[in-house]
């Protein structure tokens, strides 16, 4: 039996490296778009102050990143080739966490899940950015505050997305290390932003960011939008480095976002330890399903998630995190005829929005249901007997 087991694993493991060096031979080739490349060779040797001198959708530190890149590897080929390996490592550390701090199942659930996503990661730094979160995660859970914290407001240094996780952390780490992360968090958190002002020349900086560069559109894959995209059939148009649709109405935004905080604000109140994987699934999902921007690689926020609830006995998430993640590989490959308004096109969105919006219910009643279940069994263990 552990042979066959042994055997399995090493299978398993060679199956996923041939994925992965196929997927960097798609990426360091071409096959696989480099838009965000693209991106990214701009901001690295643009001149002058960010956000001042030229429009930025990152935050600060991403942009610092985006800079020391340009700077070690000026040729853009290289520069290609360094986003590709970091985003490697990236990948491969979280595996490592993933083993030790949950177990080997939840680190192979995360490169089995991650494995249909893998080349268009690559050619993005998403993984960076939900590593970092990972780690701040793990520290908090063992009691690491100060790392934690500054881990943390990195990760919102390079995307705002962690803020929600940043919360959650808040209420899984340990009571004696609680009140040192919060701080941290807050103290580092405040200089980012008074230096992002500083450099930006003002509020306009973070504005720029919140509002992915004055965006005024849907983009056609976000969840709402696609919705209304299915009905309107409106051309889409290129704007601040998306394919968008219409015009987002004065405060449907915010709305939105007052509905992704009141999910957040719902986990926060229920989640433990147990059921972190599954708050995390909630609270970030439900930003990315209120979100008018949905971009493919987004879903690298939610894979070590639905891995770490899967493993924990969440399987429903887990499983729909990974459906979500096989329709947006799906939906990826029909994106040409999504912009040509393609009925399947088109309607393959709203399905895999509707995934989304689905596995997000799904981890809050994970979520609600394990706290329902811990307080019964507190409430038994300390009830009388003999009545």
């Amino acid at each position: 039996m552990r042979n066959r087991r042994a055997l399995a694993l090493t299978g398993l493991l060679v199956a996923f490296l041939i994925v992965r060096v196929v997927a960097v031979v798609l990426a360091l080739s071409g096959a696989i778009p480099h838009f965000d490349i693209q991106r990214f060779l701009q901001i690295a040797h643009a001149n002058g102050r960010p956000y001042a001198a030229y429009a930025v959708e990152y935050p600060p530190v991403f942009v610092v990143v985006l800079k020391l890149l340009g700077a070690a590897f000026p040729d853009d080929g290289v520069f290609t080739v360094a986003v590709v390996a970091i985003s490697m490592a990236a990948e491969l550390l979280m595996a490592v966490l993933l083993w030790r701090a949950w177990s080997a199942r939840a680190a192979l659930l995360f490169l089995f899940i991650d494995s249909f996503l893998i080349g268009l990661f690559l050619v993005r730094l998403d993984l960076v950015v939900t590593a970092l979160a990972l780690a701040a995660v793990v520290a908090c859970m063992r009691s690491r505050a100060l790392r934690a914290g500054l881990l943390m407001v990195l990760a919102i240094g390079m995307k705002l997305w962690p803020l929600p996780l940043a919360l959650i952390g808040a209420v899984i780490a340990p009571r004696r290390a609680r009140r040192e992360y919060v701080v941290t968090v807050v103290a580092a958190g405040a200089a980012l932003v008074a230096v992002w002002i500083a450099i930006g020349g003002g509020v306009q900086a973070v504005q720029q960011v919140v509002t992915f560069r004055g965006a005024t559109g849907w983009q056609v894959e976000s969840a709402v939008g696609s919705f209304v995209h299915l009905f309107t059939r409106e051309a889409p148009y290129a704007q601040s480095g998306a394919q968008r649709f219409g015009h987002v109405p004065a405060g449907v935004a915010p709305l939105l976002t007052v509905v992704a905080a009141v999910v957040t604000l719902l986990v926060l109140l229920w989640v433990n330890r147990r059921t972190l994987g599954s708050a995390w699934v909630a609270s970030v999902g439900a930003f990315l399903a209120c979100s008018t921007l949905l971009s493919p690689q987004f879903l690298a926020w939610l894979i070590p998630a639905g891995a770490i609830a899967w493993a924990a006995g969440d399987v429903a998430v887990g499983a729909g995190v990974l459906a979500v993640t096989v329709l947006t590989l799906l939906e990826d490959w029909q994106y040409p005829g999504i912009l040509e308004l393609q009925p399947a096109g088109l309607a393959l969105v709203v399905v895999r929005n509707a995934a989304l919006i689905v596995v997000v219910g799904v981890a809050m009643h994970a979520v609600w249901r394990r706290r329902e279940l811990g307080q019964r069994t507190a409430a038994a263990l300390v009830a009388p007997t003999g009545a």
